[in-house]
Order: structure tokens, then C-alpha cells, then sequence
């Protein structure tokens, strides 16, 4: 069905939604968000075209509701509170293996309301009523929603709706897809995003509901509780076939046995060390939460809880465990194959768990946790206390922060903690959480400093590569490498032979398919994957890599992908470009609080022009606040930055802290070419991983034995000198030219920004020259049709204002004109509380030229400035015209405004000038004011060379300056007559 062609947007979208079987009727327009009256007799049909057009046409209905459920074709709407809310559950759906499907979903449908609330919209065979997925307590009985969802009997306003349907009067937004698009689930995918969203509750899970089991005679404690306090629920649920997903924010994620993505469970949620099951297909009940006993007795006796307590008892959990003084409880039950030689376990201070003072026991906790830290695992990243913690499928190493849980498990396995009582004696307890507070609150932690996590060798300032797995005190590095990875020694002083064959792996092996344009791209390219393993030799920043190319299919995704697999032995996990500064912090700050080796922004589409970016780019460390608390956190820089897109756009302040490494295949379809040396490259790389990762080494320890030389011819690039220095080293050793050889060219071609400032410039040069002017003197400049300056779209007030903010950003800054000088843009004063500037030629003459007062040539103190010979270089005797041995002698084979050659003749201007300058006379004054020849007998409109530009443009008589409105921006001198009165003041121009 096609939907009726209308002008009103509200009509349209009420339309179109009716044409997809969906039910669109007006809302309220009071700010309830509540669909209009008797409603609801539209759950069980779908509106008329008719009733539409009563309803929207008259274009004053603002407000779509979308009703849900089987009227609109068993259509459902997903709510998430927040956008960082929406970005977390993304975030989290590709963790549990369902990202595909909940990017099919989303760009089915997504909407965002004036209050930041995301919508997204499916259709599912089975759907239920208004339901509430998450939600977080606030106390006193209320709490905040974070997910729900909208099916039978419920619905939503939608887009385009605006004004007064939302108590802000703001615009529902469409973010992706439409009433056209969107996806249809089956009942398994609706269940696994459902219970992804379930997972984010903050709310405790319902306590479990266990059978009491009787003690039996002489039991003071009995085997399930005993059970609890003891086993690692965790590590029952992976034993019986469940899998660990992730773990975020102290919560593992667990999936079901027999299934391969989603989450079906989670473990330790708010807290709660229990077992909260969502799925309906175990044996456990979903919905509900189980104790380590409980899950013990379903997954081991048919939730039979007395036979469950019985077994255990026979293990030995019961009575039998109470301690007595000194020891730290009975061995585990022996383990069948165990050798009797086997070393015991050291052992662990007890410390008393019903201890009051704080200070004490903080720091004999302290002090087990530290003495337990050997080998490092714990460790200061940041200004904060983290874990080197495996995630994902992959097993990737990652900083993860020490919260309450996370410590309060560290801590009881650094000591055994008890309570004493006269009934039951002595007992094992849990860490206090008041101490595990109280540590976390410290202004210092007993950690090594971690600046970076390595999965393979790195050197170190000194030169020295880890030998072995772990932390690497001289680097401040933790060594993680993948089971089973390995690499060669490496000489220390490679001979020439060794040399070649690491130059000859990397850049004909590895990089000799890829189409670089010429061999300052191959050089960068070798310096990229060079980087993350020498990164521990350069002190300061280092620079974006660009990966650019003309079309997609050339290669940049793949490069990238190989530098992540030499480095970490896993595929590249790349990060989107942000929206807003804001979304790009949060992105940067949490991207490298894991510690990543390497950053990628991948398939740059809109200009990068952030400040965000560009400060972290020549930053030692960022600082920001972490998501969801007021602590702010420290964390050093030293990841390798890389870039990729098609022709992408930078600002000036990007292009200057990045390298191109530009790749043309030089043809239409370049994913179709053929005849590689190793096809396809990643499985080669990964094969080949630990000859790569020794040839890198060999190549930084060949430059480290010679003596770490520079190259006195080395470019350097500004704000990264150390790696100027160090990666122009090793590749002359390495005998790989080119780098740095195509910065002029990039700046040139890149800086899109800086060129359109250049031309701007240039036309304020042409028609103001020095003289003092303002906004409104510039905007028609700024805006002429082939200017490249961003104003925005709004209207001529904000684009006005974005100009009088970019001269304030170019204030005393100097570019070099095309065909013309070197200018600086300069403050010239106020005039009316309005911010006057002018162009400083910088240079010129005895270079003093430009050196005026700040208070401009409109200010009425200003000492005046004239035109004299001496000053202007002219020879009064000649007529005004340069004496032959000046310095600044005319070139009349050239135009003096925009310096194009000229055919011939005694003239000054050419005939674009001329025509410009003919334009500004006619326009705004009319008729020149002094139309009488000169004293030198020359006719109207004959300039003299000592004369300013601004004169001669409007043909007036040497030495009078022009008068009438214009004489205000003249550019007369000081103190001289303006006008007829003589009276000094100045006609606005208008």
C-alpha cells in the first residue's frame, strides 16, 4: 500500500505508518505523552485514510501515537532510558553474540524522544503486555525504569512529533529506519534481547526460596550453608556446561548450555553473590535467583535439597570445618592423581572479621592482599587499583577496575577471615564489606604502576624485552601472550644478513600487495606496525595513522587488522566516530581504560574535527570522569592511533598530529584484484605471527646496538619529536626511506579548513587591505558563493556569530597569501561595544609596515598615520611613482591588488579588479565625490601609487580622501577631513 502524498510531515508519517499496518492516531497535546480521548477502540482496527486526513491535515495536530500489539501486526517497542544506556546495551549485545541481530533491529527501527529515551521497534509472533525489563531502586518505595517494553494495550509517541506532546516542547527525532523497516523477530531472538535488557536491573533479584534441611545431632553448622560460604558458584555453573560470557561492573554474564549467543543468567548481580536466572529452558525456574546450594541441588539432584545436603555432608561441608586456632581449615578433599610430593599452598593470615577498628584491620587486610600480589596481578593503572582480567572468547587482557566485589574476592583469597562466638566457636566469614570500603577509599594503593598491557615482547625505555610472561618492572608492562605463543631470541647486535631478512619480511612479505602511492606511505606503514612493539622507546606522544584511500575495497580495514594481529593476535576492534565532543570522550575514556595496544577509528564518513581528539592525540595521559561516579581518573596514553576512510576531511588541528598512509589500487572495483603473495593475508599473519613480531624486535635491537642514531637530515614532525627521532632511526637502519617526505603534500591536500581560511583571507586582503573593519564588513565576504567557510545553516545572526568567534580563534595568527603577503590577523578596538579587526602585512618594507595601535584606524585618539613618501617607498619628485632603485619598485607587468600578469600597458588593475572596484564606487556611493583632476594635472580616477588602495578604488583625487558615507571605510588617515563638515565623525555604511 502507498501512502497519500501530503506536504504536512505529521500527516505524512500518520499516512505512512497507516500504509504499513501500523496504527498511527493523534496524541494529547499537553505535555502527558497519552494518546488522544476514546482510544482505544483503535487497538482492534487501524485508522481510515479519511479519519486521518480529519485528524492531521489542518497541520495543527503535532503528536503521532503509535498503539502496539495485533492491531499494528503484533508490533512491540523497546525502550531504553538513556542513550548511554542504549550505548551499553549495544555495547553489551556484541559481548553476548546477538550485535548482528540487534544491529538488524535497530536499523529496522530506532527514535529518540526530547528527554533521551531511545525507541526501538519489532514485530514478533509473540509479544506481551507493557512490560518492565530493568530498573534501578531510589528508595521510599520508588525507582527509575532503565528498560521496558510497549506491546498489547500500550504504545508510544513517535516521530516527527514536537512541541507541546512533550513537557519540553522539544522534537521526537528518527535515528534509523522507519514504519517501512522494521524487523520481524522470531520468539528465541525476542527472548535473548529481552534478557540482555533483564541483566541491566539494579534492582536485588527475588531471594531464593530454599527448603529448610534439619541439623543433624552435634551439627552447628550445616552442609548447604557451609556450601555457600565455600564453593565458587561461578565455577559450578562452568563445570556443569554453562558459559561465562563477560563480566561487566562486577556481573557475569552467563549463557546456557546448547546455546550460542544471548545471556541466560547472571552471577554476583547487585551484588548479591547470587545465581538470577532468566531463561525458561533449564531446569532452574526463570526469573528467580539461587544460592550456590540451590544451584548445587538442581544441577545435581533434581532439586532435591535434603539429598543434596546429605552428599555434601559426605564431602566433608558441615561441622567438620570449623577451625581451630592456627590453622587455616581442613585440606580439600584429595584430588584422585594428586602426587603426595605436591607443594602445600602457603599459608594465609587469619584475620578476625568482627574486628571494629578500622584503621587495624584495613591494614592487615592491606597487607595480606599485597603479601598474596606475587606475582604482580594486581596493580595502580590510572590513579586506581585494577586486576588484569581476561574477557570475551578471545581471552583479551584487560585493566578492570577493583570495585567492592572484585576486592572483597581478591581479599578472601588473601586471607581467611573468621568470627568467634561462645555457641558455635569459631567460624569462616566474609571480608567486611565496611573494610573493603575503607581500602578502596585510600589515596594510594600498594600496587606496582601499570602504564600498558603487551601480548607480545615490547621493549622498554632501556632496551630491555621481557623474558618471561608477566609484569615487566623496567617497562611498568604487563606481558600477556596467547597460549602457546612464542618468540625466537632476538640477537642482541643483528648482523647485516639479520637485518635484511626482518626488512625483507615485513616490507615485501607483508606489505608488498598493498597499493601504496609512494614510499612515504610504505615507510609509515612499516612504522605503524612497528609501533605497539617499540612504543616503550619513545617518552612522548605519537600521531594519528591515516589510512586513506579513493574507494572502499583497497586495503585500510585489512592494514589495520594486520598491525592488531602482530601485535595482540587478534582481529582489530574498531571504534565508530562520535557525534559530539561529549560522545567522544566517553568513547576515548573508555576505550583505553582496558589498556589497548591499538585504537581504531574506523571508516571515517563526516570531517574529523575534534578537540577531544586532537588533545589526546599529543597527550602523555587523559584525565576525565569515570561513567556513573564523581571520581575522576588518570590514564596514561599508550596506545597506537590509527584512522581509516575514503578521502576522508580533517580539520587543521588533525592534520597537523597525523601521518598519511594513502593506498590506490587505481581502479573501479579494487576488492577484485587477484595474484597476491599470500591470499588470504590474515590467516598468514596469524601463521606467521611469531616470525613478524621477531623481525619488529630484530629491527628496533639493530638500532638500539649501533647506537640509537638519528638521521641529521630526519624531518621532524611538531609535538611528537621523540618519535621523530626514534622511528626515523630504525627505519634508516632498516634501510626503508620516504618518512615524513609527504607532509607538504598532505598538509596541502587535507587541510581543507586552512585553505578556505587562506582564501577568505585573501578577499578580505583585496577589498579592505589594512583598514579596521568588523563582522558586518566581512560577513558578505565570508559568504560569497565559492566561499569554503563553515557558518553553519541557521540563520544570518548565528552565522554572523560563528564568524566573529573564528576571527577570535585566528587572532594573531599569520598565513601566507596566495600571490600576495604574509598577513596577521590583528585586533583593531571596539567601535560601539562591536570588535573591529584588521590585516597586519607582516614583513613588509623596513618591517614596520602593520605595526599599529590595537585601537585601530576607526579609534578617534589614534595618532594619525599619512601617506608619505618615506613611508610608502614612492618618489615624491617622480610623481608618486617608485624610483627604479627601490626595493619595492612597481611591477606593471602585474596587477597591484591581485598580482595576475597583465597584458601590457601603463595599467594598474585588471579587469576583475577594475570591474570590483567600478562595483564598490556605483554601489555605495554612487559617483566618486571628487571628480575634479589633480594637481598634477591628472585626470579623475588616476591613482597615485602613495595613495591607499582604498582610495584609488573608488577613483578619487590623490591626497583628498573620499567623502560621504563611505569615508568611514575609506581607510583615510587619521585626522584627516571626513566629509564635508570636517566635523570627524563618521557615517555608518550600510
Amino acid at each position: 500500500m502507498v501512502a497519500a502524498v501530503t506536504t504536512n510531515r505529521f500527516h505524512a508519517a500518520a499516512l505512512d505508518a497507516g500504509a504499513n499496518g501500523i496504527c498511527a492516531i493523534p496524541s494529547k497535546m499537553d505535555g502527558s505523552k497519552a494518546p488522544f480521548g476514546l482510544w482505544k477502540r483503535f487497538q482492534d482496527r487501524l485508522p481510515t485514510e479519511a479519519e486521518h486526513d480529519g485528524w492531521f491535515s489542518n497541520g495543527l495536530q503535532t503528536g503521532i501515537f503509535v498503539v502496539c500489539g495485533s492491531v499494528s501486526g503484533r508490533l512491540e517497542m523497546f525502550e531504553a532510558e538513556s542513550p548511554d544506556l542504549f550505548a551499553a546495551y549495544t555495547e553489551a549485545a556484541g559481548a553476548v553474540g546477538i550485535g548482528p541481530l540487534w544491529r538488524r533491529v535497530t536499523n529496522g527501527y530506532t527514535s529518540g524522544s526530547p528527554g533521551g529515551s531511545r525507541h526501538v521497534m519489532w514485530r514478533c509472533i509473540e509479544i506481551e503486555k507493557n512490560t518492565v525489563l530493568a530498573a534501578e531502586p531510589l528508595g521510599e518505595g520508588k525507582r527509575r525504569i532503565l528498560f521496558e517494553t510497549r506491546g498489547e494495550g500500550g504504545g508510544s509517541i513517535e516521530p516527527p512529533s514536537n512541541g507541546s506532546v512533550h513537557p519540553s516542547g522539544g522534537c521526537y527525532e528518527q535515528i534509523s529506519g522507519g514504519f517501512g523497516s522494521i524487523a520481524s523477530l522470531t520468539a528465541v531472538e525476542r527472548a535473548d534481547l529481552l534478557a540482555l535488557a533483564r541483566s541491566f536491573s539494579l534492582e536485588a533479584p527475588e531471594p531464593p526460596r530454599e527448603p529448610k534441611v534439619s541439623r543433624t545431632a552435634g551439627d552447628s553448622l550445616r552442609p548447604g550453608d557451609d556450601f555457600n560460604d565455600r564453593a565458587d558458584l561461578l565455577d559450578l555453573m562452568v563445570s556443569h556446561g554453562w558459559t561465562r560470557v563477560f563480566t561487566r561492573s562486577g556481573v557475569d554474564y552467563l549463557r546456557r548450555p546448547g546455546k550460542s549467543v544471548g545471556v541466560s543468567a547472571t552471577h554476583n548481580h547487585a551484588g548479591s553473590e547470587l545465581l538470577w536466572v532468566f531463561t525458561s529452558s533449564t531446569a532452574f525456574e526463570p526469573n528467580k535467583s539461587y544460592t550456590a546450594f540451590g544451584a548445587y541441588a538442581v544441577l545435581e539432584h533434581a532439586g532435591n535439597f535434603a539429598e543434596a545436603a546429605r552428599a555434601l555432608r559426605e564431602q566433608g561441608y558441615g561441622p567438620k570445618l570449623r577451625l581451630v586456632s592456627g590453622a587455616n581449615g581442613p585440606p580439600p578433599p584429595p584430588t584422585e592423581g594428586a602426587a603426595d610430593d605436591e607443594p602445600a599452598r602457603p599459608q594465609r593470615p587469619e584475620i578476625d572479621a568482627a574486628d571494629q577498628h578500622l584503621e587495624r584491620i584495613s591494614e592487615k587486610v592491606w597487607r595480606a592482599v599485597e603479601q598474596a600480589n606475587q606475582p604482580p596481578r594486581l596493580f595502580n593503572y590510572g590513579g586506581l587499583p585494577v586486576r588484569i582480567a581476561f574477557s570475551g572468547d578471545d581471552g583479551a587482557p584487560v585493566a578492570q577496575p577493583l570495585n567492592e566485589d572484585r576486592l572483597s574476592h581478591e581479599a578472601a583469597r588473601a586471607a581467611t577471615f573468621y568470627k568467634d562466638s561462645e555457641r558455635d566457636g569459631r567460624k569462616h566469614a566474609a571480608p567486611p564489606m565496611r573494610v573493603v570500603r575503607d581500602m578502596l577509599a585510600a589515596p594510594e594503593f600498594p600496587f606496582p604502576v601499570l602504564v600498558g598491557i603487551t601480548e607480545a615482547p615490547t621493549f622498554a625505555a632501556d632496551g630491555t624485552l621481557p623474558e618471561h610472561a608477566g609484569y615487566h618492572p623496567s617497562g611498568r608492562t604487563y606481558f600477556a601472550p596467547a597460549r602457546g605463543f612464542s618468540v625466537s631470541s632476538v640477537p642482541d647486535a643483528p648482523s647485516p644478513g639479520q637485518i635484511e631478512r626482518a626488512r625483507g619480511l615485513i616490507v615485501d612479505d607483508l606489505m608488498g600487495d598493498f597499493p601504496f602511492v609512494g614510499e612515504a606511505e610504505r615507510a609509515h606503514a612499516v612504522a605503524m606496525v612497528l609501533l605497539p612493539l617499540l612504543r616503550g622507546l619513545i617518552a612522548g606522544p605519537t600521531p594519528l595513522h591515516l589510512i586513506e584511500k579513493p574507494s572502499a575495497g583497497t586495503g585500510a580495514s585489512l592494514l589495520a587488522d594486520v598491525v592488531a594481529r602482530i601485535a595482540t593476535g587478534r582481529p582489530v576492534g574498531a571504534m565508530t566516530e562520535g557525534r559530539d565532543e561529549d560522545e567522544w570522550r566517553k568513547r576515548i575514556t573508555a576505550k583505553l581504560r582496558g589498556g589497548p595496544p591499538l585504537v581504531l577509528i574506523d571508516n571515517l564518513r563526516r570531517r574529523l574535527d575534534s578537540a577531544v581528539v586532537s588533545s589526546v592525540l599529543t597527550a602523555n595521559h587523559v584525565e576525565d570522569r569515570i561513567l556513573g561516579t564523581s571520581d575522576n581518573v588518570r590514564i596514561p596514553v599508550r596506545c597506537v592511533w590509527v584512522a581509516s576512510g575514503n578521502n576522508p576531511a580533517l580539520s587543521s588541528e588533525i592534520t597537523r598530529r597525523t601521518v598519511r598512509i594513502r593506498l590506490d589500487a587505481k581502479r573501479d572495483r579494487p576488492w577484485l584484484r587477484e595474484s597476491f603473495r599470500h591470499f588470504p593475508l590474515s590467516p598468514w599473519v596469524m601463521q606467521e605471527r611469531a616470525g613478524l613480531v621477531a623481525a619488529c624486535l630484530t629491527l628496533g635491537r639493530a638500532w638500539i646496538a649501533e647506537g640509537r642514531p638519528v638521521p641529521d637530515d630526519s624531518p621532524i614532525l611538531g609535538s611528537f619529536e621523540d618519535w621523530s627521532h626514534v622511528m626515523a632511526g630504525v627505519l634508516a637502519v632498516a634501510g626503508v626511506g620516504g618518512f615524513l617526505s609527504n607532509l607538504s603534500e598532505f598538509y596541502e591536500v587535507s587541510d581543507t579548513e586552512g585553505a578556505g581560511i587562506r582564501a577568505f583571507l585573501a578577499s578580505w586582503w583585496e577589498t579592505h587591505r589594512e583598514s579596521a573593519v568588523g563582522v558586518a564588513d566581512l560577513f558578505s565576504i565570508a559568504t560569497m558563493d565559492d566561499s569554503a567557510l563553515d557558518l553553519g545553516e541557521k540563520g544570518e545572526r548565528s552565522q554572523k556569530t560563528r564568524l566573529g568567534r573564528m576571527l577570535g580563534d585566528l587572532r594573531d595568527r599569520q598565513y601566507q597569501l596566495d600571490g600576495g603577503p604574509m598577513v596577521r590577523v590583528s585586533p583593531a578596538g571596539t567601535e560601539k561595544r562591536a570588535q573591529l579587526w584588521r590585516l597586519v602585512a607582516v614583513g613588509v618594507g623596513d618591517g614596520q609596515r602593520g605595526e599599529r595601535s590595537e585601537r585601530g584606524e576607526r579609534g578617534a585618539s589614534a595618532p594619525a598615520r599619512e601617506a608619505t613618501p618615506e613611508r610608502d617607498g614612492t618618489n615624491a619628485e617622480s610623481g608618486g611613482e617608485r624610483s627604479s632603485g627601490s626595493p619595492r619598485s612597481p611591477d606593471l607587468s602585474r596587477c597591484a591588488v591581485c598580482r595576475r600578469t597583465l597584458a601590457g600597458g601603463q595599467v594598474e588593475l585588471c579587469g576583475a579588479c577594475e570591474r570590483r572596484a567600478a562595483s564598490l564606487i556605483v554601489g555605495v556611493v554612487g559617483r566618486c565625490p571628487n571628480p575634479s583632476p589633480d594637481a598634477a594635472g591628472r585626470p579623475a580616477g588616476a591613482a597615485s601609487r602613495a595613495e591607499p588602495r582604498s582610495w584609488r578604488s573608488r577613483g578619487c583625487a590623490p591626497g583628498t580622501p573620499p567623502s560621504g558615507p563611505t569615508a568611514a571605510a575609506s581607510g583615510a588617515p587619521r585626522g584627516a577631513p571626513r566629509g564635508p563638515t570636517g566635523s570627524g565623525r563618521r557615517s555608518r555604511r550600510r
